[in-house]
């Protein structure tokens, strides 16, 4: 019995199909990503949380010794700070039940900021006080105003003191106000996002949504662990660009000429923004450790601590990330558009399709290379008004670290969308010239033949 030869006109032809499978492999792929990138990271401490507690079990132990020695208290019988519950300070989710004194008055020099202290009562939400009252001081001034009422939600900063205990022999416990707790807010406003692309986008809008679920999760627990392993940032980062790339294309659209086009155009367009921002990240001398310092110093003390993350790369890498959307954008529209063209008009040849890409992609560029570089000015707004206040040299601003780096983002993110139009309006047309993924839609689609033993007459 011969063996049928392979044809792979016919396997890519019924690849939509297999395109359960394709999301199931990544989904296994994702799963091993994230239980590899699990592990512990320190290099001194193999478990940092283990280290952490035998640090807080000395610090108890000494507490419990200067109290016996200086103060002449007594602890209660076999009382001695073990570990078992090591963490002594949180963060946890409170609500405000009661003003206990209102000092707080608008200060009309600062647009009517509250000034002044507040004593509330607060009913702790979450962590491991949860349902427990507390009283705490909310002290407002210019530069930290968090004024509250009855209802209001905070996030405060509980500190357990296991070496001060009250008349029971419990921990003292005091609290102070970090932040409102916005989650809520964030929550409802995640909500009507998903809810506003699902009615307008349907089905569609719904993928895209899990699309970037996907990256997002793949960000939070692939990357970001695997650089605090000591991988190395570009490789990595690049590795994570191919693979979400492809993964949200299957996602959207299936494996079909314009996916094929589509991921093309993003990866190679991307590929040049990280390549364009390297090089005149060097000849600017911007990089992971020259960028942001404050950053850069924070990172360098867990290096010091056994965290073997390496800085350099992380400005390519950051760009590679920020470039991403943007491209996929541009080079889905793109590619969409020339698979359309041909659809309507198969006549057309690879040359004229092209053609009509690069037009159609000229008006995507001239809006999307704004958005970037908008998207900068935004953000640095208020830099500009304080170089605009203090009068910066023309010279100084544009030597800044922090003006150079968002520069260079900028750039380099506007010049993969420009490269990734020709990139993908050229792979799209050469694809509609050979003939591969002709049909894809009708194979995918037709109906499959009745099963045997239930047609008429049966």
């Amino acid at each position: 019995m011969s063996k049928k030869k392979f044809n792979f006109k016919r396997w890519i032809r019924n690849l939509d199909y297999k395109v359960p499978a394709v999301l199931a492999l990544a989904v296994v792929l994702f799963v091993l990503a994230v239980g590899y990138a699990a592990r512990p990271v320190a290099k001194f401490n193999p478990n940092r949380e283990d280290a952490l507690a035998v640090y807080f079990t000395h610090v108890g132990y000494a507490i419990d010794a200067n109290r016996l020695l200086y103060e002449g208290v007594e602890l209660p019988p076999g009382y001695a700070y073990d570990g078992v519950d090591p963490v002594l300070r949180e963060f946890a989710s409170a609500r405000v039940i009661e003003v206990l004194y209102n000092g707080a008055e608008p200060d009309p020099n600062t647009e009517n900021i509250m000034l002044g202290k507040q004593e509330l009562k607060v009913e702790l939400l979450t962590g491991r006080y949860k349902g427990q009252q507390h009283t705490l001081i909310n002290s407002m001034s210019r530069m930290f105003s968090k004024h509250a009422r009855v209802g209001t939600r905070l996030m405060v900063f509980v500190y357990t003191d296991h070496g001060d205990l009250d008349a029971q022999g419990n921990p003292y416990i005091s609290l102070s106000v970090m932040n409102y707790d916005r989650s809520f807010v964030l929550y409802g406003a995640l909500a009507f996002f998903i809810l506003l692309t699902a009615l307008v986008g349907g089905k569609v809008g719904l993928r895209s949504i899990l699309g970037l679920a996907f990256i997002i999760a793949c960000i939070l627990l692939i990357l970001i662990p695997l650089l605090l392993a000591g991988f190395s940032p570009v490789p990595l980062t690049v590795a994570m660009v191919v693979f979400v790339t492809v993964v949200c294309f299957v996602l959207l659209d299936g494996i079909n000429q314009k996916t094929l086009s589509a991921t093309t155009g993003t990866i190679l367009g991307v590929l040049f923004a990280a390549l364009l921002a390297f090089v005149v990240g060097q000849l600017a001398g911007i990089d992971g450790l020259r960028f942001d310092m404050d950053t850069t110093d924070a990172l360098l003390q867990f290096q010091f601590q056994g965290v073997p993350i390496r800085l350099r790369g992380l400005f390519v890498s950051g760009i590679l990330i920020a470039a991403l959307g943007a491209v996929m954008d541009v080079s889905m529209s793109i590619a969409s558009s020339v698979t359309e063209l041909h659809a309507v008009n198969p006549k057309m040849t690879g040359k004229q399709l092209f053609r009509s890409g690069m037009n159609i992609g000229r008006d995507a560029i001239g809006t999307m290379t704004n958005t970037l570089i908008l998207a900068f000015t935004g953000s640095a707004l208020a830099q500009f008004l304080l170089i605009s206040l203090n009068k910066w040299d023309y010279a100084a601003v544009i030597n800044n670290d922090y003006i150079v780096g968002e520069l260079i983002t900028g750039i380099a993110g506007s010049a993969g969308i420009i490269l990734a139009v020709p990139l993908t309006a050229l792979v799209a047309s050469l694809l509609t010239q050979t003939r591969i993924f002709v049909k894809v839609a009708k194979v995918a689609k037709a109906p499959r033949p009745p099963k045997k033993g239930k047609g008429k007459g049966r």
